[in-house]
């Protein structure tokens, strides 16, 4: 994506825009309330939440990319390499992402059987199953 990877694209959109703002621009900010802020140069935009709206311009979002877009004008590939280079990102690059390709070659294996399935029937029963038919799950197949 135009000099920029997936993993970095999926990264910088977990930036919100106060965090962006107390890091990388800490004077453009002013507290108007409890967890509200707003920004000095544009006093209608509020941040609160981990959501920012500008009511002037009837607009918001949920991250600093969505902001750098939106009110600094910034195309998307140089909103995310702004938001890589802050030291607010979080980002850490590893090891490239492998293709497809190289991931079909590894073999897969099959962890350990665990002695018993208690954490699987917890899962299950937290999301909706019915406990009085519990004694499916201990069904041997």
């Amino acid at each position: 994506m135009g000099g920029v990877s997936k993993e970095q694209i999926a990264a910088v959109r977990k930036i919100d825009l106060l965090t962006y703002m107390q890091t990388c621009e800490p004077n453009s900010i002013i507290k108007c309330g409890n967890n509200v802020y707003k920004l000095a140069e544009h006093n209608s935009l509020k941040i609160s939440n981990g959501k920012w709206y500008w009511f002037s311009h009837s607009f918001g979002g949920v991250s600093a990319l969505d902001f750098l877009i939106k009110v600094r004008n910034m195309d998307f590939v140089n909103a995310v390499k702004t938001l890589i280079d802050s030291r607010a990102s979080p980002i850490v690059i590893s090891e490239p992402i492998k293709s497809l390709n190289e991931r079909s070659k590894e073999k897969f294996i099959l962890p350990e059987k665990f002695w018993d399935n208690f954490r699987v029937i917890s899962y299950l029963l937290n999301r909706g199953i019915d406990p009085g038919q519990q004694h499916l799950l201990f069904k041997k197949i």
